[in-house]
């Protein structure tokens, strides 16, 4: 079992290099959550297999206006999404229409004061590998999309979300005043307007906990193929 996860690890290094310097539609692919987070605390990375047995995934983000299904379809196609699937519902949340941003949830959307912050990018060396890189936001964007996307109702992630915020405060990272208040704004008005809100998020989290990913993704592949039958896309450009 561990010569079979080494072998997973290397390939999820190779996967990660890939991804490192992506574009789509000409925009930069941003890594974040626990990935970048190791990365930005000097810490060891993460390995490919949570301590439940669970592939660990790789969030992602783009700016350039496309939305989850389509920002993981396009690089599932391209090969960019294995051994670690990819989950881009940062792109459902934060979302960027030229000189502005905006948070959403559904159709609920408000826009964001002093968000320049969010277009500060680094690229980050893993700790314990051989130049391995991560790109991603500052550490302020770090925290402005730590606070954009709920909180995750597992212990693990608790403990995890409070050393982050610990580290952060340690360093005297603060956003600006105006990004602060416009989020805590759209998330008031949100529970205000959907007050099960919360009680979704928490639903979300037992399933994806409960439900195996090979089953998820299964899913997801029916849902998109629905979509694309349905909807359509336009196809996106990655290099």
């Amino acid at each position: 079992m561990l010569a079979h996860q080494n072998v997973l690890d290397l390939y999820r290094v190779e996967q990660i290099e890939r991804l490192h310097g992506t574009a789509v539609d000409g925009m930069p692919l941003l890594i974040h959550g626990s990935l970048a987070r190791a990365a930005l605390m000097g810490e060891t990375v993460p390995g490919l297999l949570m301590p439940n047995g669970q592939i660990r995934d790789v969030d992602v983000f783009t700016p350039g206006g496309l939305g989850k299904v389509a920002v993981e379809e396009l690089l599932d196609e391209v090969g960019l999404a294995n051994p670690s699937p990819i989950d881009a519902g940062l792109c459902e949340i934060l979302v960027r229409d030229g000189d502005e941003a905006f948070a959403k949830k559904g159709d609920f959307i408000r826009p964001l004061r002093d968000f320049e912050v969010l277009d500060e990018t680094r690229d980050y060396e893993l700790h314990g590998t051989d130049g391995l890189a991560v790109r991603s936001f500052s550490s302020t964007g770090m925290l402005a999309t730590h606070l954009l996307q709920q909180p995750l109702y597992r212990p693990d992630h608790y403990l995890k979300d409070k050393r982050f915020i610990q580290w952060l405060r340690d360093n005297e990272t603060e956003l600006p005043r105006g990004l602060e208040e416009s989020i805590a704004e759209f998330h008031r008005a949100y529970n205000e307007a959907y007050p099960h809100g919360k009680l979704l998020t928490a639903m979300s989290e037992v399933y994806r906990a409960v439900v195996p990913e090979i089953i998820r993704s299964k899913f997801r592949q029916r849902t998109h193929k629905f979509m694309l039958t349905h909807a359509g896309r336009r196809t996106p450009f990655v290099s």
